[in-house]
Parts: C-alpha cells; sequence; structure tokens
C-alpha cells in the first residue's frame, strides 16, 4: 500500500454494517442504520447480489441482452469494463484499440490490452441508460469502477440487497472523442500510460 501512496483499505466487512451511500459530485461516505435518509428522491433502484466476500454486483443489460455479473470496484479508477467474450455478444457502435494499461488499482495496474468501444442500448434494471464508451478487456466477470459513478449518487442498503443510483442519466463515459493520450504518475514522474490507435496521440510518434 505505500508503494501506491495509500493509507489504508475499508472493505465492505465494514462498510456494510449499514447503508452506504456514496456522493462523487460532493465527495463524501455515508454509513448509517437510518436508510430512509439515504434514499434519494428520484433515480433508479435494483436489487444487487454479493460476492463470497461480500463485493456487490450489479445486473446490466444491452440491447436486450443480459450483462448478469458486473462487480462494484470502488478500488478501481475506470469506468464499466466489459470483457471481450461478452461484448462480442451485445450490439456494439464502434469500437478503437487501446495500447497500454488503461487502469489502476490498489493493488497495480491493469494487464495491457483493451479496446474503446461505444455502447448504446444498455440499461440497469428496467432503467434505459445513456450510450456511453466501456473498455473491452480482461476475462471473467465484468466491471465498473469509481469513474463509471463519478457524475452521480450512489446507496447501497445490505440489509435488503437494494441498490439505488440518483442520476441514471449521468452514468458512465459520455463521449468516445479522445485525444487518444493516458498519462499516469508512478515513482516521481509522467508516463505515458495508454495510446488510443488512430487517434492525435499515436499520429504524433
Amino acid at each position: 500500500l505505500r508503494e501506491r501512496g495509500i493509507d489504508g483499505l475499508l472493505g465492505t466487512n465494514l462498510l456494510r454494517l449499514g447503508a452506504l451511500a456514496i456522493d462523487y459530485d460532493q465527495k463524501t461516505i455515508e454509513v448509517t442504520d437510518d436508510v430512509a435518509r439515504l434514499l434519494p428522491k428520484e433515480g433508479a433502484s435494483v436489487a444487487f447480489t454479493t460476492s463470497v466476500q461480500g463485493a456487490p454486483y450489479l445486473a446490466l443489460g444491452s440491447g436486450g441482452k443480459p450483462i448478469p455479473r458486473v462487480l462494484v470496484d470502488t478500488g478501481s479508477n475506470g469506468y464499466l469494463q466489459i470483457p471481450p467474450t461478452l461484448l462480442g455478444e451485445v450490439p456494439t457502435e464502434r469500437s478503437l484499440a487501446v495500447l497500454g494499461s488503461t487502469t489502476a488499482g490498489a493493488f497495480g495496474k491493469a494487464r495491457e490490452g483493451a479496446s474503446m468501444v461505444w455502447l448504446t442500448g444498455l440499461s440497469l434494471g428496467d432503467q434505459p441508460l445513456p450510450g456511453m464508451v466501456v473498455m473491452g478487456q480482461g476475462d471473467g466477470e465484468a466491471h465498473v469502477g469509481n469513474r463509471f459513478f463519478e457524475r452521480t449518487r450512489i446507496v447501497f442498503d445490505w440489509r435488503t440487497s437494494r441498490f439505488w443510483v440518483e442520476a441514471p442519466a449521468r452514468l458512465g463515459r459520455a463521449q468516445l472523442r479522445t485525444h487518444g493520450l493516458g498519462l499516469r504518475h508512478e515513482n516521481g514522474a509522467v508516463l505515458v500510460a495508454t495510446v488510443v490507435t488512430g487517434s492525435a496521440a499515436a499520429r504524433s510518434k
């Protein structure tokens, strides 16, 4: 943890003692037994499941096809990441290859090799979501990181296994436009982390 500049970790064993609200806009975290005080007046609500370790999973849909187990990874700085095997089963409109390591979490960088995909027809339960950029990367389960929620507020009620999002229209990455260069700060240096093929950054090499 010291190498990553982190002083500690809050695990779900602690956070699920009550209802949990994370407001990314106000940069606050609340844990309380008073669930009603945390619930948004508007938004979407869906059931969630948990892993053996207690990590929450949401069920998303795309083009009428389910993405049944999407891990909510609050230790990741990513958006929505879907393995290529699952992406091949849902309709996509445009895809760009990404060279380099695209995301990092508490335990290091993600594996290299990814694609940026424009996905429409997404849904959270019965709530339609706007078109957004997702990362095609990895294998196994899909997962969402903090940046997926960074423009809204979310609530987990662990006792009823219910998840709320205050502004579903503000979920995800809003556009595919990019200069194509991603940077990472590591060991006191600024490094090139990612380059999107066909972008201005790739053409400048």
